[in-house]
Order: C-alpha cells, then structure tokens, then sequence
C-alpha cells in the first residue's frame, strides 16, 4: 500500500513489543517502548540537558537560572538544584520513556514510500504507523530542547566577554542538522531573552526557591448549567413581540384556560461531573467537537465561571461541584481573593482599538495588569535585585520581551487594526492577543482556540513559544481547532471532551491506544487530533472497528455517556479520582512545617502576591489616567472625525448666527439659544454610538481585572474634553458674536455662555452614555430620541415654563436642558442690554410658579444641578456597563441551542445541467496604490494557471502571498487596484455578466439575513439564479433545495433562523459556513471559489465541508466532468489535503512556488521539491505542513524562480499556448442573453417579498419605531390635556401648541433617521454581496427598500397622530385637517428614513452616514420656520435654504391642516404684540382685543404660511421623496 514518503527512521516494532501489551478486559495495559525510541533515549540521557549546575548559569538547572524569574519563561521540564540533579535526570528518562509506546496491531502490510524504494515492516497497521510518528515528533520535541539548551548553557557562559569556545558536545549538539529552521530561530529568541535577563540571573542567585508560587488547580466534580427561557429560539415577529400578543397570550392563558407550549424553562447542561488534576508545569491540550464544552471549562478554570452572590443570575445557572486551587476552593477564602489575576484567560475573539500600535497594546495591558513594574513583590528581594528590576522597569523590558518572544518587533509601531483600518495582518493580531494577556506574571494560562485564522506552521510556531516561554511551575491549557501532529506533540497531555463530559484526560501518548482499547481505529492518514475530534462526535461509529473480544462486549459503538463513564473505571480517570481523593502537595502557608498532618512537599507563596490579594494592580486615580491618555490618543488619530466635526461646527454655528445677526426680538433669540442646545444634543447622540463599539473591549479587559468600570467611564469621559470644548466653543462662539448676544464686548458674559454650554455638552454626554452602556446600536437611538424629546418638550422653549401642566412639572425641574436652558435666558436677558430684563423673561414664560422672574442666581443654581446631574450618570454608567456584561454572558450561553425541526430528505437527485469549466489565466498582476505614499505596490506577479472542471484546487500559501487577492481577481471581485492579465473560460475570454451567472463564490466570514431561515436563505438564490426551465415546477425546485440541505447536512434544522449573536440565538459557526456553500449551490454553478471554508472549525467540521465540496466537484457520480472547485485554505489536515487534486501554492509577494497535480498522497508534489533539494518528508507528516515549512528555509528562497525555469511550468506554458492560441469549441461557450437569469418583475417581486419578511420580523426595529410613536404621541398630546376642548387660546398657548407641533416632527425624524441607519447597513452589504453574485440589480433593491419601509411608516404615523390628536384634543380631529395632518406627518417620516438610507449607501463608514445625518437634522429644522419665522428669511440669503430643506414644507403643511380658516378658536393678544397691532387693538379698550386661531397663524408667520399652499407643499415633498429614493439607486448602482 502506497503512503507518503517519509525519512529514513524505519518501524521497529515487534511481535515481542505487541505481545506485551495485550487488551485485557477493554483496557490497554502499560506499554512498554519499542526497541529503537529506547536505545534513543538512552543515547540522549547519556548527556543529561536538564540538570542544574551553578556554575554555568544552564537555564534549566543550577539557582541562576532564567527560570527562577517571575515571567513567561524558558523551559518545559521543572529545573532541579544542583543536589537533586541526579533523582531528577533518573525520574526524567523513566518519564520520557514511558511515552514511547508501540501500539497493539494485528495487520501486517507492505508499505512503498515515495522514494523510488519499497520497504517492508512486519506491522504497519494506521495505529502503528500514527505511534511511529508520534514518537518520532517527541524525539525531535526532546532534540529541540536539548539544541536550545546547549546553544543558550553556551551562550550563558560568554556573554559577558562575547566570545569562548563551546565544548566538543556543545559543538556537536550546535552542528545538529535535524534541528529544522524554527528551532534555530526560537534558539535566537531565546538567546536575545537571555540576555536580557543576566542580570537578573546573577542577581537572584540562590534565592530561587522564596520565588516559587506553583499552583495545582483541580475540578471535584463539577458541573455548569444554564437555562434557557421558553421560546428562545422562535421566530420573533413584529406582532408577537408587541403588547397585544402578550394580552392574547394571558387571554388564552387565563380566560380560555389553554395550556402553552414551551412555558417551563429548560435546562442545558453545559459541564458534566468533570473530574481533572492540573499540575504544575505540564501542557495540556484540549479538544472536542463544536459545543463541548471546551470554553466553558477554560472559563471555570480561570474563575470566570463562579456561583454568583445575586439571586437573580442564580436563576440562569446553577453550579454543582468545587475547583480548587492548591486544595482550596475560593468559597473558602475571604471575598478580596482573587485567583483571576493568577489564572489567565485568552479569548477566541481578537477584540483590540486598531488605532493603538502593537507596543502601546502591550504597554497599556502591562500598566494596567502589573501596575507598571516587572516584580510587585518587592518585600521578597534584596537591594541588588531591586536595582535590576527598577532597571528593568525603567526600560519597559517585559513589553520587549513579549514582542521578541512572539516575533513581533518588526510590527511592534504598526497598529493593530481591523476590518476597516488597515494594520497588522490576521496571524499578528492573534499573537497581540495572546502577548496582551502575558503582561503580568501568569501561573496558570488558558488559551480558547489561539490558532483560528492561522495556518499550521504559524499556529505550531505560536504554541512552541508560548510554551517555552513558561517557568517549571507554569501550567498551559490551551484548546485548538485543528492541530497538526506536530503541534500536538508539544504537549504532555491532552483532554477530550464530548457533550460536556470528558471522554479521556491523561498522557497524549496514550490517548490512541486507550481508543484503540475501545474498538475505535485510526484510519490511515488521519491525524491524530482528527481521530480524536471524529471520536468524541457523532460519526464515531465510522471509526468502530472492534475486535471479537471488545465487540463481545460493545456490540454497538459506545455512547458517549458510556465513554464518560468508561473513562473513569479506566487507569487514568482511577488516577484521578486517587488524586482528588488525597491532600494537594501545595500548601498556602508560608513555611512547610504548618502544614500539619498534610502530606504537603511544595510550599506555595501564591498567598502572598500582590496580584491575588488585590483585584486591581493601580488605584482608580492611576487607571482613570491611564484609560485617558489611551482614549486621547486615539482620539488624536482619528483625523476624518476632528476635521468633519469642525466642518459640522462652522457649517452650523455660521448659519444659525447669520440669521439671527444683530435680532433683538426677544422670542427670536430665544429660539436662537434653544437651537445651541439642540445641536449639542444631536452632538451627543453622535458621540454616544462609540461607546456601544467600545464595550466588547471594556468587557474583556474588566473581566481580566485590568479596571473596574468608574475609572473606565471617567478616563473616556476625561478623554472627550478636548473635542466637547473645541465643539461648543468654535460653535458656541460664532454664534455668540454674529448674533451679538450680551453685547459682544462683555467678556463676563460671554464666559457665563460658553461654560454653561460646555456644562450641558458633557452632561448630555453622560446622560446618553448611560443608555450606550446596555443597550444595542438601534436600541440606543430609540432611547436618545425619547429622551431628547422630555428634554426639549420640557426645556423652557417649546412649552414656556409658566405654562407646563402641574402634573409635569417634574419634568421640568429634572430636566438638565431645562437648567442650562434657563441659564442662557436669564444670563442673556439680565446682560445689561435690555431695558426691562422683568418684562420680557415674564412674557417668554420664564417665571417662577408665583409669576416673579426668574433672577442671576438660577445661573449659579444650574452649574450645580448640572455637576451632580453629571456625577450621577457617570455612577448609572458603570452599573449599566456592569449589567451589560452580565447579559450578553447570558446570551452567549444560549447559542448552544437546537432545533428540532425536521424535513423529508428527497427521495431522488434532481440534476440541473451547468457547462463544465475550464478557466485559464495567464501573466495575472495585481497593483495597488500604497496606503502611506503614492507609490504602486505590486501585489500579484505574472500568475499563469489552469482550473479543470472535476476537480478541486487548493489555492495555498503563507500570509500575505495573496490567496485571496488572486482569487478576488479571477472571480472578478476587486473594486479597486489595476489588474493586467487574460483569464479566458473554456477558452473564450472572460465576460462579466457570463462569469458572474456561471460561477459562485463563497466569501471567509458571508454574512446572511439573520431574520431568514436557512431554507428561505437557500430558496432565494435558486429562484434568482437558476436559469429559466431548469426545472420543470416549484415542486422540483423544492425537491432541488432539499437535495441541496442534504448534500450540506442542514436538513434538520432547515426551518432554523440563520439569527445573530447580538439577539442571542443564531446557528453555529459551522452551520453558517454550510448555508454559505448551499447557498452558492442553489444556483448550480459550472465554477465555486471558496474563501477559506475551513476556517474557525474544528478538523470534524472542516473534514464535513470538505467532502461536500468533493461531491460537488464529482457531481455526485465520480464525474470528471463536474464542478470546478477553487478554494484558498489554510491548516488543513492529512485527510483534507488529500482530498484535493491540484495545488497553486504562492509565497510572499504573489509568486508562485508551484502549480499543478498533486498526486496520490501528494507524491507528485513531494517529489518535485525533493527534485530541488527539499529535506525529505518524514513519515506520517501533513504534506501541507511539509511544503509550507521547507519555502521557509534558507536555501528555498527562490523557488519562485526554481518555478519559471521547471519542465512542469514549461508543461503548463505549453497548455496555455494551445488554449490561447487554438480555436475554443463553440458548443462550451457560456453565454446569456440577459444579465440576470429572473425576469426584471420576478427580481422585484422577490426582493420585496424577502425585505418585507426580513422587516415583519425585526421586532427591535419596526416594533421600537410604533411603540416609540404611540409614546410620543401621547407624551406630547398630554400637555394639553385639560385643555382639550378650550376654544380661547393665549399667545403663549398658541406658541405652544405650534412648539409641540414642531417638536412632533422634529422628534419622529430624528427617530426614524438615526434607527434606520444600522439596518439599512446591514442592507446594503447584503446587496453587494448579492449584485456580485450576478442575482438582483440596484433598481430592484431600491424598490424594494421604499415598498418595505413604507408600511411601517404608515403604521407609525397612524398611531401617531391618532393618539396624539385623541390626547391633545385639537380641532383637526373633527374637521378635514385629519387627513392631511397625518399626510404630512407621514412625509416627514418618509423624508427621514429614506435620506438615511441615501447617506448610508453615499458613504461606506456608519460614523460619516452618522455626522451627515446629524448636519441634516439640524439644518432641516432650524430652516423649517419655527426657530427663524419665514418673514427673517425670505428676500435674504437664507430664503435658498429655507426654500430648499423639506422640513419648511411639512411643518407648514402640519400648520396649515390642523389650523384651517373654518376653525372656530380664537386667540387673545398680548398688548404691543405683533398680532394686537395687526388686530388694530387699542391700549385701554375695555374687552379683550381677540382673532381668530387662522389670522394669528398668518401673522405669526409672516403671511408666508398659508392654506392654499397644501396642495404645492405635497407636491414638492414628493418630488424630494422621489429624488431621495433616485440618489439611493444611484447609490446603490456606482458607489461601491
């Protein structure tokens, strides 16, 4: 049978070996080593590398060693002193020993390697061979050890001088030419690290052992569940998430006596009786398969995980059992105990501020962890080591460790990045991860799934370090994805885990032979970490291949409960128990002999650290200035918000001022102060949408205990003081001296205006802040418009202060706007300028509720009300963000849940025809203008390469060699850059329209509607993408789209919502992955580029997707004439690469390395580097891994070059040149006579279909815009409420009542504009996604969007103005303004929401879509004839903006509806008014001088207002409506 080649090392194993280690009752007895790994063995104890020796400062041994420094250090074995060396070698090679084992096999086969030789061995069974190179990868593991130790005991000698002689076995071990590049390259970190470290070895000397604080953790069983609300996973709808259903529901409940599915709570158990013992100083490795149960065990671990002292999260989960941390459980000690801080914990999630560089990263997590300095413990040193660690200190060294040690110096000023801010690349950012998190001294580290988004060689790198950089009694726990072999090697044992149980835990020599004890086998070529993840899931039983004395006794596979429950009656968990059972060798008193009775040999002085007795390393005061200065420096490099926040500033504090310049109506400028205090509201809304971005890295940093939240919410606080103040003093000061408020030269006042507005800026700020620490995106604009509309309805302007109705008068005086409102009026009105300050603060309304005018001293009053206003929300901001944190815990604990829907499978294939393609490239170059300069950068050289249909080729390279890139090329997806090059489609060249309609592509990270299920997700492709009469009838389709779940393994939960975790239900990562190709299958495409498929899953899952896509390529038949399958990937396993057929693999720059087949087990491949002097592949090794490591090496430099002068690339340059120049068949063109494959009405009818369901069924966002309406309604409505039949109106009342109209409009639109914004963006880049994909065009999205938002804000505005004219009581309820009222107001809120959609689809970040919305808003309402009467504005400049913003338009047509000349009101004038001159009052007359409600609405508006004008208003509103939705499509269309 052929293999892959492999080296010289030959199995020995013999029938000897094999007798004596028997199965015996189901258990695997002790093995013993075979033959060759023990002569190795003993050859390498000859010399022992670990033994101490003072004289030579050996990093394991002697007390100056580098592992007696509190840090992550160098070494994987406990250093011993120089008097126990000998016990110690002795005990290490019967360890090391023990873990070379033979395993039972009964087959004898022949095996050819790829070497042009055959070889025999007289066993070779998959699990003799994966033992073989199991043992082999330890002996490389020990012989890079022992090349690093020598290399650094060699090192240590001579570095003062700089140069010695290395003895003859230094020499030799130096000379290893096993060693591979990596450990070289390792040896040369840990040479920089040490000596940085000499002078701290020399320091120490022999006080080494007062610095050991070991720490054993053990889990007694302990189990975690949580529960899960009735419901959790419906389908939520607008209607059943409203009051109404939950009125049905109680109806049904309590009145009809039904009894409700789904009401009792469930319980999901997440970890179940987990036994553990985790030692000191050894590496554990945890797998299983998705929903394990492997992160909430690391929590656990890392004390993330505790009963809660609140009654209320005790009702979300329950704990049972103990973790205890050197035989004492934390319950035990006092409440200020912090193990946290000893036992750290990696997220999965790279969640960072891409605007900090890599070193400020690392810096800030050391300030914040270890409060600066490498050692706090400074009572445990002497005077000399306290001068190496202020030197240390001083030089910011443990940063600099971090960053050698993690291969991040080159990068350490670049920033971290993320999707939208170009930075270090995706494997970085994973190492800034994990470096952030080793910034202080680490005992115990917990590493969930470090290696996603890396490759193999990068992952194994990652892991090697990481472990190395540990002490003797450090312990690592780390789970990963899908290691390689070589990964796994580096760990002493692993744990496997199924369903919350553990399966096995003990040596990861023996896990095979304990399964192979079971029945289970190997297969060949299977890695070892696949063998272990395909075990402890569902397809077990394919690996059960018992023999007759286990099949005896297992006649079927054993459950997992029965491997749970097998595991513990075996050796290991018998062991396990034993150790539970008896005392822990740690103790926590500082001298051994208090121990007692305890058999207790380590003293641990973990009690005494400075780190588990204090939460927090710095004191509130030193984390607020940290937090600050990191808040301010990202604001400093966030140039695009500082200039468009100054724009914003000018643009409005220009026009506001320009047209009240020189007024000195009093009722004028009191709007001219109310329009001040609106815009800094609208400002805050700006600025509160960042807090909500900020909260995911808040929360990883407060659970690693980096800060509480006070210091946190006062540093960005503090941070925002330079943008608050350059805000509102350029605003704030052309406004001032344009409109010349107080008399330009009077500084007092002035200075009295500007702090008062400063004031109001940063309460607002915090007052929204509270909102933003708990709540969502869309949930925070509802809020804030709720909250600005109490504000501004209370403040003092829209209902003046003497008027507001007693039972509201809280609202008043609890408004923070009202305060600074007031401040303003009376600072401005009591300037000096005016004649009767009294007279004119009584007819604005400003007066106390016994009618005296409000005087100087409510200014100092305000200051004070605002400061502890201000203090206050600071205080609810950290409980809110505290509560935040707990909740979203909540829910990320809910996504395990399943479906139980089910459907038929079909019962026969449906074939739909595609062509076979064949796509051809030739001299591909990519160029790309440089982010720092004007220079092109070259990022694709000349690519030549061919994809046949059948087959699947895998797009391979290190990162940054441009995969992707290439791939994005070809598949025609790059929007920007030059591309040169031909790609040519069954000979033919590329169309556009043709490829897009022939090919699929499945993105990295696609991203579906959430508000859909799986089978409608898939539907809807198949109905826009198959071509005409590919099937027969919708039957067929639905027969294709089960076929179609079934081949993707999605049938049983087809009718699942794809969801989203912000909601806290979704589908797995893998299950999206799967709809990901179903729904690029649904359109039966001829050519499939996948993204990296593989990505963030498990080897199970990934090995699942891979044999789906294998079946597609074959068609399902074994067709050679199949589907053309491109795919870029990045750590796949033996069993994944083997399923491909060819290989384009690229190096660095965009070259390719080599191209073509790949062969069987990738012989042709191997064969081709070994041609080039590659290193032979050992045995049993990935092949993918193989290749990717030897174009690492020195002399493999120009492979690329090696590529152009191989008879394989003039092979490949010959077929190229007959398909370039030789007539391409007629009969294989691809070709359409439409862009699209559904008729322009089927696109529209089934976009609008799809967005109408995706809004019925976002509750969050429709339901909030209804519910939010009615309460606005009635809030507004209810002013005047006991005024509602009143027919004799005062000027103040008519003010108000035209104030609450304005306000009305004002409060909707900013509703509608600001909760639109996140939907309508997650709408937009799902139409990118689609328009790619060749399946609907602009026009029908745009459409559509008007067609689904429409219905919502008709609903909207009919509850609205409904209520609100039922409350209010005003005359347009019972004459023929009603209909009218609510047309204008429904055009309001259509202006709205559709200029929100336009801005978010003009521009691509939501914060610029944000900062234009803002600029809208204030424009559009300051111009709209309230704040500045039409008769200040037409006949000037302004009339251009007046007659332009649509806002005038509705608030006239609301006017003008509602106040119709037939009305019979009538309105009483003030003396000397406008309106009393225009009545031709006179002083003195003896009745009220009166006029009707329509005359006063004519003089108040200057004749400008008028009811003939309703007609021409609906017409322009709709022309604007129509240019809106004009400029979306256009959007939509040619801005990508």
């Amino acid at each position: 049978m052929e293999v892959r080649p492999h080296d010289d090392e030959r199995m020995t194993a013999t029938a000897e070996n094999r007798a004596a280690n028997p199965i015996k009752d189901g258990k695997s007895a002790p093995l013993s080593p075979v033959e060759e790994d023990t002569d190795d063995v003993a050859r390498e104890s000859e010399n022992p590398i670990l033994v101490g020796d003072s004289n030579s400062n050996s990093l394991r041994g002697g007390p100056g060693t580098m592992a007696t420094f509190p840090l992550p250090q160098v070494g994987n074995v406990r250093a011993t002193s120089a008097s126990s060396s000998t016990s110690n070698s002795t005990s290490l090679r019967a360890s090391m020993a023990t873990r070379f084992f033979s395993a039972t096999t009964n087959a004898t086969k022949k095996i050819r390697f790829y070497r042009g030789t055959s070889y025999e061995s007289e066993s070779d069974s998959s699990e003799q061979k994966q033992s073989t190179h199991l043992r082999r990868l330890y002996r490389q593991r020990m012989r890079q050890e022992k090349f690093i130790e020598k290399s650094m005991r060699h090192l240590s000698a001579v570095y003062d001088d700089g140069h010695a002689t290395p003895s003859e076995e230094d020499q030799e071990t130096l000379r290893l030419s096993e060693v591979n590049q990596h450990t070289r390259e390792l040896t040369d970190k840990m040479k920089q690290m040490t000596l940085l470290l000499r002078d701290w070895t020399e320091a120490v000397g022999d006080d080494r052992e007062k610095f050991k604080t070991p720490l054993e953790v053990r889990l007694r069983n302990f189990s975690y569940c949580v529960r899960a609300q009735p419901g959790a996973g419906k389908i939520r709808t607008v209607f059943n998430s409203s009051f109404l259903y939950s009125i049905k529901k109680l109806y049904k409940k309590y009145w009809l006596r039904e009894v409700q599915a789904n009401e009792t709570p469930t319980t999901k158990v997440i970890l179940d009786d987990i036994n553990l013992v985790l030692e000191p100083g050894k590496n554990y490795l945890v797998l299983g398969p998705p929903q394990c149960g492997k992160t909430s065990l690391l929590r656990a671990i890392s004390g993330r995980i505790r009963p809660s002292r609140r009654r209320r999260q005790n009702r979300k989960q329950e704990i049972t059992g103990q973790i205890l941390y050197n035989g004492i459980s934390m319950d035990e000690r006092d409440e200020h105990f912090h193990i946290q801080n000893a036992v750290q914990y990696i997220d999965q999630l790279d969640r960072h501020s891409p605007r900090l560089t890599v070193a400020e990263t690392f810096e800030f997590a050391f300030q914040c962890k270890a409060g600066g300095t490498m050692f706090r413990e400074t009572e445990w040193c002497n005077e000399k080591q306290l001068e190496v660690l202020k030197k240390y200190d001083s030089e910011n060294f443990r940063v600099r460790a971090t960053l050698i040690g993690l291969g991040l110096e080159e990068v350490s000023n670049t920033f971290v990045g993320d999707t939208n801010i170009r930075g270090v690349s995706g494997g970085q950012r994973r190492r800034v991860t994990v470096g952030e998190m080793l910034q202080e001294r680490v005992l115990v580290l917990c590493g969930d799934e470090i290696s996603t988004g890396l490759d193999a060689t990068s992952t194994y790198n990652m892991v090697d370090l990481l472990l190395h950089l540990r002490s003797d009694e450090n312990t690592r726990i780390i789970s990963l994805l899908q290691p390689s072999p070589e990964t796994v090697s580096l760990f002493d044992e692993v744990i496997v885990m199924s369903e919350g149980r553990i399966i096995y835990a003990g040596p990861i020599t023996q896990v095979e032979s304990y399964f192979a004890s079971l029945g289970y086998r190997c297969p060949e070529h299977m890695d070892v970490a696949d063998f272990l993840q395909q075990v402890s899931s569902m397809d077990a039983n394919q690996l059960y291949d018992p023999s007759p004395e286990i099949k005896e006794k297992f006649p079927e596979a054993p459950s997992i409960t029965d491997l749970a429950r097998l595991f513990k009656e075996s050796d290991c968990g018998r062991q396990i128990i034993e150790k539970l059972k008896s005392p822990s060798p740690y103790i926590w008193k500082e001298t051994k002999e208090e121990c007692g009775t305890q058999d207790c040999t380590t003293v641990s002085r973990i009690a005494d650290l400075h780190a588990v007795k204090q939460r927090y390393a710095n004191s509130t005061f030193k984390n607020t200035q940290l937090i600050f200065r990191r808040f301010l420096v990202l604001w400093t490099r966030d140039k695009r918000v500082i200039v468009a926040g100054a724009a914003k500033n000018i643009l409005m504090g220009v026009s506001v001022g320009g047209v009240f310049a020189n007024n000195m109506n009093a009722v004028d400028l009191s709007g001219a102060l109310f329009q001040a205090g609106l815009f800094i509201m609208l400002s805050a809304m700006q600025n509160a949408s960042s807090l909500v971005v900020d909260r995911p890295i808040f929360f990883k940093h407060y659970e690693s205990n980096f800060y509480s939240a006070v210091p946190f919410v006062l540093g960005r606080t503090l941070s925002t003081i330079p943008q608050t103040i350059s805000d509102v003093v350029l605003f704030g000061t052309l406004l001032y001296y344009i409109i010349g408020l107080g008399g330009r030269d009077d500084a007092p006042n002035f200075f009295i205006y500007i702090t008062v507005l400063i004031c109001f800026a940063f309460t607002m700020q915090q007052q929204l802040a509270v909102f933003a620490s708990f709540s969502s995106s869309s949930t925070l604009q509802v809020l804030s418009a709720i909250t600005l509309m109490f504000f501004l309805l209370f403040g003092g302007y829209i209902v003046a202060p003497d008027i507001i109705p007693g039972y509201y008068s809280w609202a008043y005086w609890m408004n923070p706007f009202a305060w600074a409102y007031r401040s303003l009026i009376v600072n401005e009105f009591r300037s000096g300028r005016w004649e009767d300050p009294d007279a004119t603060l009584i007819q604005l309304g400003f007066t106390l509720p016994r009618g005296t005018p409000f005087g100087d001293e409510w200014i100092g009053w305000s200051y004070l009300y605002m400061g502890v206003y201000f203090v206050v929300a600071t205080l609810a901001c950290a409980l809110g963000l505290a509560f935040s944190r707990e909740r979203v815990e909540s829910k990320i604990l809910q996504l395990d849940d399943k479906t139980d829907w089910k459907s038929t499978r079909p019962s026969h294939d449906i074939q739909v025809p595609f062509v076979p393609v064949t796509l051809s490239f030739y001299d591909i170059c990519y160029d790309v203008t440089a982010s720092t300069g004007s220079e092109k950068l070259r990022l694709l050289h000349s690519i030549n390469g061919i994809f046949q249909p059948g087959r699947m080729c895998a797009l391979m390279g290190s990162s940054g060699a441009g995969k992707t890139t290439l791939m994005d090329v070809i598949a025609i997806r790059k929007q920007t850059g030059e591309v040169a090059g031909e790609v040519r489609v069954n000979g033919w060249p590329q169309d556009v329209i043709s490829f897009r309609r022939c090919s699929g592509y499945v993105e990295q990270f696609d991203v579906q509607s959430p508000e859909l299920t799986i089978r409608e997700t898939v539907l809807f492709s198949a109905r826009l993408r198959l071509e005409p009469g590919a099937l027969d009838d919708e039957d067929q389709l639905h027969a294709f789209i089960d076929q179609v779940l079934a081949a993707v393994n999605l049938t049983e939960i087809e009718h699942a919502l794809v969801g989203s975790s912000d909601e806290g239900v979704c589908i797995s990562f893998e299950q999206k992955k799967l709809l990901s190709i179903a729904v690029e299958l649904a359109a039966s495409p001829s050519l499939v580029f996948l993204d990296e498929p593989t990505s963030g899953l498990d080897s199970r899952s990934a090995l699942t997707v891979m044999k789906t896509l294998r079946r597609i390529a074959s068609d399902g038949n074994g067709s050679t004439e199949g589907r053309t399958i491109v795919a870029t990937i990045h750590q796949p396993s033996s069993t994944v690469f083997e399923m491909f057929d060819d290989l384009l693999l690229l190096k660095k720059g965009g070259r390719v390395v080599y191209h073509g087949e790949l062969g069987s087990s990738s012989s042709t491949m191997v064969n081709y580097f070994h041609s080039l002097g590659a290193p032979r592949i050992a045995y049993g090794e990935n092949p993918a891994n193989w290749m990717l490591q030897i174009m690492s090496l020195d002399k493999m430099q120009d492979l690329d070059e090696r590529w152009l002068s191989s008879d394989e690339f003039a092979a490949l340059k010959r077929r190229l040149a007959s398909i370039y120049t030789n007539r391409p068949d007629d009969a294989k063109k691809i070709v359409y006579e439409n862009e699209f494959a559904a008729t322009w009405r089927q696109r529209l009818d089934l976009v609008t279909s799809r967005l109408r369901l995706i809004y019925w069924r976002s509750p969050a966002y429709n339901l909030a815009r209804i519910t939010v309406s009615g309460v606005i309604a009635v809030v507004l409505g209810s002013v005047f409420i006991l005024k509602r039949t009143q027919s004799v109106y005062s000027e103040t009342d008519m003010r108000a009542q035209l104030s609450v109209i304005f306000l009305a409009f004002v409060i909707s639109g900013i509703m509608a504009i600001l909760t639109v914004l996140p939907v309508m963006t997650k709408i937009r880049d799902m139409y990118y996604r689609h328009s790619a994909s060749g399946m609907y065009d602009s026009m029908s999205i745009g459409l559509a969007l008007g067609s689904a938002e429409k219905i919502f804000i008709v609903m909207s505005c009919v509850i609205f103005v409904t209520l609100y004219l039922a409350t209010s009581g005003t005359h347009a309820a019972i004459n023929k303004g009603l209909v009218g009222f609510w047309g204008f107001f429904t055009f309001n809120f259509a202006i709205y929401s559709y200029f929100g959609q336009a801005f978010v689809c003009l521009v691509k970040p939501t914060a610029t879509a944000i900062i234009l919305s803002s600029v809208f808003i204030g424009l559009n309402n300051f111009f709209a004839g309230l704040i500045v009467r039409p008769q200040l504005m037409v006949g000037t400049f302004y009339a251009l903006p007046y007659y332009i913003c649509p806002g005038h338009y509705v608030y006239e047509g609301l006017v003008t509806t509602i106040f119709r000349p037939n009305d019979s009101g009538v309105v009483v004038a003030n003396e000397g008014s406008a309106f009393w001159d225009a009545l031709n009052c006179t002083e003195g007359q003896s009745e009220p001088c009166v006029g009707p409600v329509y005359q006063y609405i004519q003089v108040f508006f200057g004749g400008e207002f008028s009811d003939d004008h309703v007609a021409r208003n609906a017409l322009i509103l709709g022309g604007i409506l129509t240019m809106t939705r004009l400029s979306t499509w256009l959007a939509l269309k040619y801005v990508k």
